[in-house]
């Protein structure tokens, strides 16, 4: 039998960080949240990830945890509206407009990371549109991607040939899907469940395997 108490405070642990590191403003705002000292010097590896309610957000510590990596979030230039419907009814006009929102900030000496895990929710069965203009403004160029994403019911949605597309000189691994908030959601999400998790954690250190033997 584990201890759920100690479990527990793990993941209270996890989420304090993150908040604390979040409410740091403009003293963390150009960096990554580093991964614990005890690996072997830089990590790297890193989390780079996108999430609006929290879904991926949990999901992504989980695989930093595993596989230790660096974390960094993608933030909008101009945050996404706080209603569900508003932000549903935003991504659609742009979509129709063939417009991208800015995106706030690139990832900080990207060129010493070989391997970023890369997540997301999937919106409309495609990546958000805040992540095509993070991808398009960075060097991935011989790079390792692995997407995971959160979704309702759409899986990866072949959001792994959008990637191809928009990184073709990157190697794209097979991503994980999760799942996550079904149509409405719009309550914050601070942990997700021992399956969604252990499933992230595994699937993390296999890929970092899987990517070495190549």
């Amino acid at each position: 039998m584990g201890h759920p108490n100690r479990h527990r405070r793990q993941q209270l642990q996890q989420w304090a960080g993150l908040i604390a590191a979040a409410g740091a403003g403009s003293l963390l705002w150009p960096d990554c949240v580093r991964a614990q000292p005890g690996g072997g010097g830089e990590s790297r590896r890193l989390v780079a990830y996108y999430s609006r309610t929290g879904h991926t957000r949990q999901a992504a510590l989980a695989i930093t945890q595993a596989v230790g990596a660096d974390l960094f979030e993608i933030v909008p230039a101009t945050p996404y509206p706080a209603g569900y419907q508003e932000t549903v009814d935003l991504n659609s006009r742009q979509r129709a407009a063939g417009e991208f929102p800015g995106v706030a900030r690139l990832i900080p000496g990207l060129d010493r990371y070989d391997t970023v895990f890369l997540g997301y929710p999937v919106w409309a069965v495609d990546l958000p549109r805040v992540l095509v203009p993070f991808l398009r403004q960075q060097d991935f160029n011989g790079k390792t991607l692995a997407p995971f994403c959160t979704s309702a019911m759409s899986g990866l949605a072949g959001t792994e040939q959008t990637l191809h597309q928009l990184c073709p000189q990157a190697r794209v691994l097979p991503g994980l899907a999760l799942p996550g908030g079904g149509r409405g959601h719009n309550t914050l999400v601070t942990r997700i469940d021992d399956d969604a998790r252990r499933r992230s954690e595994q699937w993390g250190r296999s890929t970092l395997e899987s990517g070495a033997r190549r």
